[in-house]
């Protein structure tokens, strides 16, 4: 009878530990930046797609995304945070909203800030910290 007592919380235990371990094992897709973003500022055709009328600093870049589309929480700068309402994603000319979509894509990143060089910082939505190495 004691045997009995042992065995069912061992049991339990073994059974609470099976979803762990496959939790453990599931790997968390990774966005990738491929290469440099080019960053400009002028007036493209891209801001009708918002209702927006003016300039803006935009950023053309390869990004590989394995997984699902990944939102943009906030940008950094140059130690300036910028929020996530003045960042737009297009997609082959097409606004995509302020996310980065799945698969291997050349995006533009127009962002209603000021942008200066070396880098752009994305916060995502998946605990992720994407840098995108920019150039003139």
């Amino acid at each position: 009878m004691k045997k009995i007592y042992f065995l069912i919380p061992l049991i339990i235990l073994i059974i609470a530990l099976i979803p762990l371990i496959f939790i453990s094992h599931h790997t968390i897709s990774q966005v990738e930046v491929e290469g440099e973003g080019i960053l400009g500022y002028g007036y493209l055709s891209l801001e009708k797609g918002i209702g927006e009328n003016i300039s803006m600093y935009y950023i053309n870049v390869t990004v590989n995304n394995p997984g699902k589309s990944e939102a943009i929480c906030y940008a950094k700068n140059n130690d300036n945070t910028i929020s996530f309402n003045c960042i737009y994603v297009f997609v082959n000319g097409k606004y995509y909203g302020e996310s980065i979509p799945p698969g291997l894509n050349n995006i533009t990143i127009l962002v209603n800030h000021n942008i200066t060089l070396p880098y752009l910082d994305l916060y995502l939505g998946n605990g992720q910290n994407l840098i995108i190495n920019i150039k003139k």
